[in-house]
């Protein structure tokens, strides 16, 4: 579906390689399973991986080896091997969903872990004692493996002793042991029923199970398996060494579950248990047709195939009472009901019998394949040409995908060279007064220089405090403008848009524009308010943007980047002017600018996680870092000429459009430290001409950084760390030093620092010797270069495959046709205490006070009693 996007600007004033893997999977030996493991395998082939499936010699598959583009690998195994598809498997099974209390499922773990250990790593250990099944295994020389995380205590150890990387293939349980952030405050237990958003009692009882699961964890994963098979055991766990996994594949589809956050090495691959629909064979083709009344399909998974005589006959005098429909039921021993309705078989083509139309509903046990089978069938507002970058760069992305996508200008727009020659790029410009406030003008601009060089965090605070007014009132005065002006506002309404995206900073007034408009829209800047659209991104692990950190954080870091993190959101929630949603939305007078931002269809994230660190996503986010690169074009005649006709190595210098007017002796500093090395040449972006006059110093008020940073003459790019200048340098492989400014630059830099792959300096303090060694320090240690290129390698390899923008674009068009509903996650309706379960954690510690206190007074009482007794005995 083709959707027309608009992006208001409100201004004030290579191609990858594809590799192919050699891929081992190894499910658990259980019929649901390997269809999964088959279905992931099948999709992998079609990337163009080689895909093998281990399996041990006494599995049956579905439909034979031969069904499939998957290689099948069997091992051979004892026939008296206790197996899954069992029996007895089945009735341990069924006891757990018979047991009526709320928590009996945590007494049936042991027996179900007993079951696990003779069934599952029963099996392997036959393939790592028998030599002959482990030299296969080696001669196959795989790359990556993909094992079952069910019971995984024995299967952990094949790709230690292979010594290569290793994902899991499951559902998405107790993430939160593999630091994967899903708060049981708004995302519930797999095994608790519960409706959402969870009542206070519900996130409770979800906490405690959360935690329990995890203590069992403990005691059911042994580490027996590990110290027996692998001798360098370093004192692993079963747990430790699952947390070492490179990837996590999850069986989920969260258009059909509870949307839920996911980091970078997690990838949601439910859709691919649906597979084409093939013909029904005769058999059952003329069954289906001989039947004239409404088909229901009975399937309770192949663990419930033996479940008790008396709910089979239940089952049986339900079906028997409906003889309006006919029943096809699929069981473990035929002869159950012998209904003239009911027609019982140990096998159903189920996924074909769901695509047809004489099937009115499937009774199930809510497998995660039935499941999934059964439902399948721009605002931005900072005036800074950053941003008009950024959201032309999505723009095009999305243009390229299938959309009609708008970018909306102010005329006191300065637009970039780039974006004026684009034949792709639509610009639609809206008439403001030229008077109007402007962020690109000299006072913004040194206002950014004055909290850079601020001596005092007072001052750092005042400048704050002065930036956020000056952005308020430009943005606000453009955007009212767009509003106010009949002919403006006309010409936005004549288009009809489907969706809008709005820059993430000072949206007060453009939340007002789709609003009015009466249409989805998305957010689009950094990750820097992720408490608000309750993302958690919790401050333990994930560092305030706004902040140079250390990755992991000590206790004072992680303390000063929780406070950071909740006056932000506090600062975000009470500081915003609510008056254009009163004067531009006065049929709505329960809106407000918080929960509007935070009830946003899409939020699309300037951010390149290979860049940063790892963090979590929602399924309605999307990062689009990988779209800021271009693919380079050839220098015209005068950049190619400085370029070529120079000899020595060539370094650019950059401190970005809000750097213009850094004071003069810091200039100084920069022309010194040029100066003083000879032997190459500076190419230096400056707002004045004429500062530095050197044979080595080429001074230009504009270059064309990508195409330039392209060029493989120039060795090192000195850069204010913007998101933009840090993400072409990385993906053209060139080392950097850093020198930032303001907001997101200082994280841009320590991330750069911890990468490796640059160095860097304080605006504020450095001198010209300082830069002068930086220089020396990244150019002739080759670490450097070769850490940036290895970047530029991951960075490549995922814009070959389009993942973001594909994603991005998908999300659109099912916002356009579906709503959103399927995508926002419940926590949007939590307060931030609830979000962050501070409600449990308090509710606990008084309850464990009260205990305390209790006890204390019950040995008390008891003491003095004692003490009596003992006293009147003594006098007896």
């Amino acid at each position: 579906m083709t959707s027309k996007t608009f992006f208001l600007i409100v201004f004030l004033g290579f191609a990858g390689v594809c590799y192919t893997a050699k891929v081992a999977l190894v499910p658990m030996s259980l019929g649901s399973h390997i269809l999964f493991f088959a279905r992931f395998g099948e999709a992998l082939v079609k990337e163009g991986h080689e895909v093998h499936m281990i399996l041990s010699s006494t599995v049956k598959i579905p439909g034979g080896d031969s069904t499939s583009n998957i290689i099948w690998k069997r091992f051979e195994i004892s026939n008296h091997t206790t197996s899954l598809n069992s029996k007895r498997a089945s009735q341990v099974h069924v006891n757990v969903a018979l047991d009526n209390s709320t928590f009996g499922f945590i007494w049936s773990m042991l027996p179900i872990a007993d079951l696990y250990k003779e069934a599952v790593a029963g099996e392997c250990e036959q393939l790592l004692n028998n030599s002959q099944n482990w030299k296969i295994m080696e001669d196959e020389h795989y790359d990556f493996i993909v094992l079952d995380y069910i019971y995984p205590v024995c299967h952990i150890v094949i790709p230690f002793k292979l010594n290569i990387p290793f994902g899991f293939l499951s559902i998405p349980s107790s993430t939160m042991n593999f630091r994967v952030p899903s708060l049981p405050s708004f995302v519930p237990s797999r095994v608790l029923p519960t409706d959402l958003p969870m009542t206070f009692k519900y996130r409770l009882m979800n906490f405690l199970l959360e935690g329990y699961a995890r203590l069992m964890a403990s005691f059911v994963f042994p580490s027996t398996y590990l110290d027996k098979y692998y001798e360098n055991t370093r004192g692993l766990t079963v747990m430790n060494a699952m947390s070492e996994a490179s990837i996590w594949f999850f069986l989920e589809e969260q258009l059909v579950n509870t949307p839920q956050p996911r980091m970078p090495n997690t990838v949601d691959v439910g859709e691919v248990v649906i597979q084409e629909i093939k013909p029904l064979d005769k058999e059952w083709s003329l069954r289906i047709d001989s039947i004239n009344r409404p088909i229901v399909i009975v399937s309770l998974g192949s663990f419930c195939n033996f479940i008790p005589e008396h709910l089979e006959a239940e089952f049986c005098k339900a079906f028997s009472a409906m003889k309006q429909f006919f029943f096809i039921w699929k069981v473990g021993e035929l002869g159950l009901c012998e209904e003239e309705n009911v027609y019982t078989s140990k096998w159903i083509p189920q996924k074909e019998l769901l695509s047809n139309n004489k099937v009115k509903v499937f009774v199930t046990h809510a497998g995660l394949n039935s499941i999934i089978e059964t439902s399948y069938y721009r605002v931005p507002v900072a005036n800074a040409p950053s941003h008009v970058i950024y959201f032309t760069k999505l723009s095009n992305a999305l243009q390229k995908e299938g959309h009609e996508a708008h970018v909306l200008l102010s005329s006191n727009s300065e637009v970039p060279g780039f974006v004026k020659d684009s034949k792709q790029t639509q610009i639609r410009i809206f008439n403001v007064s030229k008077e109007s406030i402007t962020l690109n003008s000299e006072y913004s601009s040194k206002l950014h220089i004055d909290i850079a060089f601020s001596k005092s965090q007072l001052e750092v605070f005042k400048g704050l405090g002065r930036l956020v007014s000056l952005h308020e009132e430009a943005i606000g005065a453009e955007c009212e403008q767009l509003l106010n002006n009949t002919d403006n506002w006309m010409s936005v309404e004549r288009e009809q848009y489907d969706f809008a995206i709005i820059d993430v900073l000072y949206p007060a007034c453009q939340l007002a524009i789709p609003l009015k408009l009466n249409i989805p829209y998305g957010l689009y800047g950094l990750p820097i308010f992720n408490f608000l659209i309750r993302v958690p991104s919790l401050p333990s692990f994930v560092p305030n943007r706004l902040l140079a950190l250390d990755l992991p954080m000590t206790f004072s870091q992680r303390l000063i980047n929780f406070i950071s993190q909740m006056l932000l959101h506090f600062f975000f929630v009470f500081g915003q002017n609510e008056r254009y949603f009163r004067k531009y939305l006065p049929t709505r007078p329960t809106l407000d600018v918080s929960n509007s931002f935070m009830n946003a269809s899409l939020f699309f994230f300037m951010e390149e996680q290979i860049l940063t660190f790892s963090q979590p996503r929602m399924p309605n986010a999307v990062d689009v870092g990988d779209i800021i690169p271009q693919e380079p074009k050839p220098l015209d005649e005068k950049w190619s000429k400085i370029v070529e006709y120079n000899s020595k190595p060539i370094i650019l210098v950059s401190l970005g459009s809000f750097c213009n007017f850094i004071p003069k002796a810091k200039k100084d500093e920069f022309c010194k430290a040029m100066s003083l090395m000879k032997e190459y040449f500076f190419i230096w972006k400056v707002e004045e001409l004429g500062g530095c006059k050197k044979e080595n110093i080429h001074e230009t008020m504009w270059f064309p950084q990508n195409d330039l940073l392209a060029n493989s003459k120039v060795k090192l790019f000195i850069t204010h760390a913007g998101l933009n200048s840090i993400m072409e340098a990385v993906y053209f492989a060139v080392p950097i030093v850093s020198i930032p400014v303001f907001g997101d630059q200082i994280m841009n830099a320590k991330a750069s620092e911890s990468n490796n792959y640059g160095e860097t300096l304080s605006l504020k303090d450095f001198v010209a010797e300082d830069l002068v060694s930086s220089i020396k320090k990244v150019i002739n240690n080759n670490s450097y270069k070769q850490n940036a290129q290895k970047l530029s390698e991951m960075y490549r390899l995922k814009r070959a495959h389009s993942i973001s923008i594909k994603r991005a674009s998908y999300l659109i068009d099912h916002i356009v046709k579906h709503g959103d509903e399927k995508l926002k996650s419940s926590a949007i309706h939590l307060n931030i205490f609830q979000f962050l379960m501070l409600d449990i954690y308090l509710f606990l510690t008084l309850a464990a006070l009260f205990t305390i206190i209790l006890l204390f007074g019950v040995s008390t009482r008891c003491y003095r009693l004692f003490s009596k007794r003992s006293n009147k005995i003594k006098e007896d």
